[in-house]
């Protein structure tokens, strides 16, 4: 699954939905966010800057600001369980200066 395309001069905030891996009751807790890899395009994964993450609810928000033009990104956000568990939630994010898509 993808985020809505991003420019390089934008800073978005992003939404992680942990609720298909958390049981109803459960608190999340220790949110990380990365950028895992660089699916395609020339950028490296140090291009695009990621904000500190929150917890709200069964969801992890994070900014992201900056990216290369042309280049999509593979984020992972990692979050603990109130029963102990660690889970991640991994997303797409295209970052383009057009409406071009990126692939």
């Amino acid at each position: 699954m993808s985020f809505d395309r991003k420019t390089p001069d934008e800073v978005r905030l992003l939404t992680f939905d942990f609720s298909a891996k958390a049981a109803v009751g459960l608190t999340l807790s220790s949110p990380v966010v990365t950028v895992a890899q660089v699916l395609s395009g020339t950028g490296i994964i140090g291009d695009l800057t990621l904000g500190t993450p929150n917890v709200v609810d069964l969801t992890v928000t994070v900014l992201a600001s900056a990216g290369t033009d042309g280049t999509r990104y593979r984020l992972k956000a990692e979050a603990q369980t109130s029963d102990g568990q660690t889970i991640e939630v991994e997303r797409d994010l295209p970052v383009s200066a057009s409406s071009a898509v990126v692939s």
